[in-house]
């Protein structure tokens, strides 16, 4: 019995959302790199959309999007050669942004307002998932990518494998697992409406037919990819340009928070006592 992911969605809505997408994360990182003078979105946004387009060429170079496999943005079918790393720099960019995004914010422990414009990206993120559902769950099969297949297994593993590497070397598995939290967000916001309305679905290949796998092996092997392949998958979209040197992660640590708090309290301390041996600087006179 051999699972596939099977997709309806490809000619039907998803890129075009994706290509809002990858605007709206362009502009943000490039708003962060001007204001903050913070190049780390930027820099991860153009890698991931880059290291995802290489592995869409590897996926479609072995067959393992099905026969025919295409796509389209507004009716037209990108050039012979050129579909993967469009595929990447439309689907790509976002989720690299959106999990470093998220892992800074919980890295820094940032307070709820500063949460808003991420929730607001991630409500937009969903909309779009939910629209592309309703039109495409009832479209024909235009992917077909096997759960089990040696080569994706083999890719993935080594780039989880070398990004705990990476991380463990760097004293950075915290910020590490906080972007693979966001990645795995990312992943059910993106992909759960497209499984929910069927344009994205678990199929068993039986012979030269394929059926839609029943509730137990649906949800089972759904979130198996959610885990390893659409999070796990991409944990090197932070950790590539991290080994090369292009960015770098800054964790507060803990004896620094602890050095902030008493220093403050020595602070409050000292007024206090200024106070209290001359407050109102009335009755010395």
């Amino acid at each position: 019995m051999e699972f596939v992911i099977i997709g309806t969605y490809d000619h039907t809505a998803y890129y075009e959302t994706r290509l809002l997408l990858a605007a709206l994360g362009l502009a943000i990182s490039v708003y962060l790199m001007a204001m903050r003078k913070d190049h780390r979105h930027l820099t991860v946004f153009l890698s991931s959309g880059l290291l995802m387009g290489l592995m869409e060429y590897l996926l479609q170079s072995q067959g393992l999007r099905g026969p025919g496999y295409g796509f389209s943005l507004f009716g037209q079918s990108p050039p012979a050669g050129t579909g993967p790393f469009l595929q990447g720099v439309l689907d790509g960019g976002i989720w690299g942004l959106m999990a470093l995004w998220f892992a800074d914010l919980r890295t820094s422990r940032a307070r709820f307002a500063q949460w808003r414009l991420w929730m607001v990206m991630a409500a937009l993120v969903l909309g779009l998932s939910i629209f592309t559902g309703m039109k495409a769950g009832t479209h024909a099969i235009t992917s077909s990518q096997p759960i089990f297949s040696t080569t994706p297994i083999a890719i993935i593993t080594t780039i989880i494998f070398f990004s705990l590497l990476i991380a463990w070397q760097k004293d950075t598995i915290g910020p590490l697992a906080n972007f693979y939290a966001g990645l795995l967000i990312f992943s059910l916001l993106n992909y759960e409406p497209l499984h929910i309305a069927g344009a994205r679905y678990v199929g068993v290949v039986s012979g030269i037919e394929t059926t839609r796998a029943g509730a137990p092996w649906q949800y089972v092997m759904m979130f198996l990819t959610y885990v390893y392949e659409a999070a796990g998958g991409k944990l090197h979209f932070l950790m590539v340009p991290l080994a090369c040197g292009l960015i770098r992660i800054r964790e507060r640590s803990i004896l620094e928070s602890e050095r902030l708090t008493y220093q403050h309290l020595q602070n409050l301390a000292n007024r206090g006592w200024r106070r209290k041996s001359n407050p109102f600087k009335r009755y010395g006179e």
